[in-house]
């Protein structure tokens, strides 16, 4: 009886398993379904963005319209890639840092490369670390910025030039960094420089959104001067920890 009761229990826990697989694929099927919808509704809205700039009656609001559009691009963007499965080996719902920010940086060189940009060397490395979907997506958002500013406006006049992607772990906070040696941008805390060779810190949109999400992860972003003063260092710190999450 003690060896039937153990062939018993075995095949209750076989049969749970094979039900456990089957419920975790079925999720992980459905997290991808929602994000090619969500993908495509997105590329939909930019479409729209650019056909309604073209008709708007000013250059103020066509230009805040292509903005809007950009912005919904870089959100499609980030959605591309976890459907395409960015994810966390151990579970769908998490995200693997490595794959998605070195994923995600190279999309971001191929895309302004297609787009006849300056000759610009575009290499990252990233720690691998599980994070949540929601979270995943604000570090994209934060990276699709920085990086894009990099390579439109740091280096003029068609010149050479790298930005350095960072994803890493200290402590108990990540780091997020987009480093490049262009024209650079003056301390947050100083005035432009006056030779106006120093591209501007800036106060639009891009920047409130960037401190924003920065608030939505409960971390902070600065930007300033690289090493040694030149070219720009944008940097992104949040906790490891989720606000409500537990060990």
């Amino acid at each position: 009886m003690l060896i039937d009761g153990f062939h018993t229990t075995l095949r209750r826990l076989r049969a749970a398993h094979e039900d456990l697989a089957r419920t975790d694929s079925q999720r992980q099927l459905l997290l991808q379904e929602f994000r090619h919808r969500t993908r495509n509704d997105l590329q939909s809205l930019v479409a729209l963005l650019l056909l309604r700039a073209r008709a708007a009656p000013s250059p103020a609001a066509q230009d805040g319209l292509r903005e809007a559009a950009e912005h919904a691009r870089a959100l499609a963007r980030v959605h591309t890639l976890l459907a395409q499965g960015a994810i966390h080996e151990n579970d769908p719902t998490l995200v693997d840092t490595r794959g998605f920010v070195e994923g995600l940086s190279i999309q971001l060189g191929e895309t302004h490369a297609t787009e006849g940009l300056r000759p610009v060397a575009l290499n990252a490395t990233a720690e691998a670390h599980p994070l949540n979907s929601e979270r995943a997506i604000l570090v994209g958002l934060v990276l699709n910025e920085c990086v894009t500013n990099a390579l439109k406006y740091a280096f003029p006049d068609d010149r050479a030039g790298k930005v350095q992607v960072r994803f890493s772990r200290s402590g108990e906070d990540f780091h997020l960094t987009v480093e490049d040696d262009g024209t650079g941008t003056p301390a947050e805390d100083q005035p432009e420089a006056s030779s106006g060779r120093s591209r501007p810190l800036g106060t639009g949109l891009g920047t409130r959104l960037l401190r924003g999400m920065a608030a939505q992860l409960r971390g902070s972003f600065s930007r300033g001067p690289g090493a040694g003063g030149s070219g720009t260092r944008a940097e992104l710190t949040f906790p490891v920890q989720a606000p409500g999450s537990h060990h």
